[in-house]
């Protein structure tokens, strides 16, 4: 690993890359939204005051603009040239969004169980819990997303309605933070507080030897196949072959994100 750089001293929650692999979406808190060429940094004013955070960001598949979501449920657009604002009426804060595999509206999760889609003209409310959900990821296959939160909260969304993930005896009271897919669809991985790594394949829940007690903050499939999944203390491990590492410590400081550049 390589610092490419620190151009803010506040907290940054999420990255993600424009399809075509020009540029990466950097969100953070006291509204910092940055774009990062595999070069330099710059900033995009969003006209969203610094008492606010931004939590997630999302490109849609076709890379017209993405979604930035954050506190009291400030949602704007990035089309590479401006941030706009999108009205929304449910003023609670978004952590998560994730485009369906189709680019037809995207997910998104948050606060007291908020469950959100956005078609890119109208936002539609869902209901499956009232604990905080952090985390959400589409199967590749398009045909369902997890949802992940507090208190071991697992739902399932399959477009119409959010049903609970079957959890008993596998997550307690741990946070799920970050689910991500392989690429085929046939696997996920959910990781969380006290170094939890889930598995799901597409039915069942299974929970993996534990082998960090630190809290995991995101999950990524490389494009060889290996997930690599970050956390506190710059806590970074790998999952392959259904077998978790633990690599070396790069940092001090905790990993809150990771996202690959597209070839």
């Amino acid at each position: 690993m390589t610092q490419v750089g620190q151009p803010v001293t506040t907290a940054l929650r999420q990255v993600a890359w424009k399809p075509d692999g020009s540029y990466a979406l950097i969100a953070g808190d006291s509204a910092v939204l940055l774009k990062y060429n595999g070069t330099a940094f710059t900033t995009i004013s969003t006209g969203i005051s610094t008492g606010y955070n931004f939590w997630t960001v999302s490109w849609k598949q076709d890379g017209s603009y993405a979604l930035i979501g954050g506190s009291v449920g400030i949602l704007l657009k990035y089309d590479g040239v401006k941030a706009t604002t999108v009205p929304n009426s449910f003023a609670t804060t978004i952590y998560s969004i994730n485009w369906h595999p189709s680019g037809s509206y995207a997910l998104m999760v948050g606060k007291g169980g908020l469950t959100l889609t956005y078609d890119g003209t109208t936002i539609r409310s869902f209901s499956g819990t009232t604990n905080d959900l952090n985390t959400a990821a589409w199967n590749p296959n398009g045909q369902y997303a997890l949802i992940g939160g507090i208190n071991g909260a697992v739902l399932r969304f399959n477009g119409t309605q959010v049903t609970p993930v079957n959890t008993n005896g596998i997550t307690g009271t741990n946070a799920i933070k970050s689910i991500a897919f392989n690429a085929a669809g046939s696997l996920a991985l959910l990781v969380g507080d006290n170094g939890m790594v889930l598995t799901y394949n597409g039915s069942t829940l299974s929970l993996l030897p534990t082998v960090t007690s630190s809290w995991l903050t995101a999950v990524s499939w490389s494009p060889s196949g290996t997930a690599y999944i970050l956390g506190g203390g710059g806590t970074i491990l790998t999952y392959t072959n259904g077998a978790l590492t633990k690599l070396p410590n790069y940092s001090t400081y905790p990993f809150r994100a990771i996202a690959w550049k597209p070839q």
